[in-house]
């Protein structure tokens, strides 16, 4: 009789990337993929010098996380969804992120500032007449 090699590990035990996908999923995923995962927000990785771990709860979350769901919306033609395209989408990300920097740029310089204290007390005098 064989034992399962995972059969020793505990729920929440840290287990090395590597080792975590060939037990916990056989192989079947490198620790490349895991990495993928953690960076798309479906696995937790717990880093301790430099190493990298999982536990056996965090991969159940992830698989969870994973399942393909199929309904009604997703069968949609992607024509008939209401919304932008994706060039669009990008479009405004790109100029949300340009007007952001240009308003860091202008607020964090002490002449900004000052011009707009400046402005502030100007605008605070009574008007001549």
């Amino acid at each position: 009789m064989t034992t399962d090699p995972g059969d020793d590990v505990g729920d929440d035990d840290l287990v090395p990337l590597a080792k975590a996908a060939k037990i916990f999923l056989h192989g079947h995923l490198t620790k490349s993929s895991l990495r993928t995962e953690h960076a798309k927000g479906t696995l937790e990785i717990i880093r301790i010098a430099n190493k990298d771990f999982v536990t056996r709860n965090g991969i159940r979350r992830m698989i969870e996380l994973c399942k393909v769901r199929t309904n009604e919306k997703a069968r949609q033609p992607t024509e008939a969804r209401p919304g932008i395209t994706a060039q669009e989408a990008l479009r405004m990300q790109l100029a949300q992120a340009k007007q952001a920097r240009a308003t860091e740029a202008v607020a964090g310089s002490p002449r900004a500032a000052a011009k707009a204290r400046l402005k502030q007390l100007r605008d605070s005098l009574p008007a001549k007449n």
